[in-house]
């Protein structure tokens, strides 16, 4: 929604000539830029953290030799998330410190951080809230805040996506008392709710694979999501290859393209080029090619070694960063009156409304009533859990 004031109108006519007429088609583009946004990552409730990446020192803190298993949860104003995958670290001597790499999910506002010791993981009754270091501690940076990364580079998120990692570190003994993960039974952390707290929001592609995602005995034929085998999270190609076989395998699964954020795309290349999988060859005769050298690469396709096909890379500034979406468009097999794996059903299209004057105002809004359906859950994947460095 958007108001223009009659003197903005006015006044404006030497300045922009119909100011209300612009304003109302910015509008326009501003609702698509929020669709984008949500057909990838928005979520009944909010998504539940991959696992975190750790890294342990030997000097700076207090922790104990030992084993330790490190949950987080998301939280925002409704409720909190139920707990990530467990992630495992050995300590050593007596002045050790844990670093835990919290990886974000879209519309969080605070992370808690739940540890527990022993050589399996004892359960998520013995999972303790770390108060040292959560609550105010493990607060969601806001968009576009610089983030410095581990390994020293700073990252600037666009205005409107979150950084992708949030550190946090350990340096005193964990917490064995107060507050265990076993208490958060069920995801209460709705993201947008009306005035009785009943949820108003769809699930997204990113979250319609979480939810449905294949397990050793769950769905058989659901979405594939993993992250890197590097415990820091760090992108190798293998975990590309790994994906793509798994979803052949499991369910014919053959994705058409894929989406991640410019971040992970420079990874991306720079794992490529890094490889030794690219050559560049100048004709030593052609004066043209050896004084006109294009400085960098990029990579803008991916070819799935298990089927051969090449599935073009799409840039997306909204995707969120840590996470490669595999974008199935097309069925394995013929399906009655469905012609592709994925569309967006929509009630309402682009509708644009003049309200009626009042407080020497125009009023106008734009909506737009749709969810995004996966038919062919097998064809998506998603890797998340990447840690953002080049």
């Amino acid at each position: 929604m958007n108001t223009v004031s009659f003197q903005a109108q006015w006044r404006g006519r030497s300045l922009e000539a119909d100011v209300r007429a612009r304003r109302v088609a910015e509008l326009l583009f501003q609702l698509k830029m929020v669709e984008e946004r949500w057909l990838l990552g928005a979520s009944t409730y909010l998504m539940v953290p991959p696992a975190p990446a750790l890294a342990t020192a030997t000097t700076g803190g207090t922790v104990a030799a030992g084993t330790y298993w490190v949950k987080v949860t998301a939280k925002n104003a409704q409720g909190e998330t139920t707990g990530s995958a467990a992630s495992k670290i050995a300590t050593t001597g007596t002045t050790s410190t844990i670093s835990i790499s919290i990886f974000t999910v879209p519309n969080a506002t605070q992370y808690n951080v739940y540890v527990a010791s022993g050589a399996s993981y004892p359960g998520n009754g013995a999972a303790w809230l770390q108060a040292g270091i959560s609550g105010a501690n493990a607060v969601q940076p806001a968009a576009g805040t610089p983030v410095t990364l581990a390994d020293g580079a700073t990252v600037m998120p666009s205005g409107e996506v979150n950084p992708a990692v949030l550190t946090v570190t350990l340096s005193a003994p964990p917490a064995t008392s107060g507050t265990a993960l076993s208490t958060v039974a069920a995801n209460t952390a709705a993201t947008f709710v009306d005035g009785s707290g009943n949820p108003l929001m769809w699930d997204g592609i990113i979250a319609q694979a979480l939810n449905n995602a294949t397990t050793a005995n769950g769905a058989a034929l659901g979405a594939q999501v993993a992250q890197p085998a590097d415990p820091a999270g760090k992108l190798a190609l293998a975990d590309i290859d790994n994906l793509l076989a798994g979803m052949y395998l499991q369910a014919a699964g053959d994705p058409d393209y894929i989406v991640m954020n410019p971040l992970d795309n420079v990874r991306l290349t720079n794992l490529v080029v890094g490889a030794g999988q690219l050559r560049y060859v100048v004709q030593a005769g052609d004066s043209a090619d050896q004084g006109q050298l294009t400085a960098q690469y990029r990579v803008t396709r991916y070819l799935n070694k298990s089927t051969g096909k090449e599935m073009p890379i799409i840039i997306d500034r909204y995707c969120p960063q840590g996470h490669i979406i595999f974008l199935p468009l097309s069925m394995p097999f013929p399906v009655p009156e469905i012609s592709s794996a994925v569309e967006i059903e929509t009630n309402q299209d682009y509708w644009g409304v003049d309200f009626a004057v009042t407080d020497s105002n125009f009023k106008f809004a734009d909506y737009v009533d749709e969810t995004v359906k996966v038919y062919f859950l097998g064809g998506l994947g998603i890797l998340r859990g990447i840690y953002p460095s080049f």
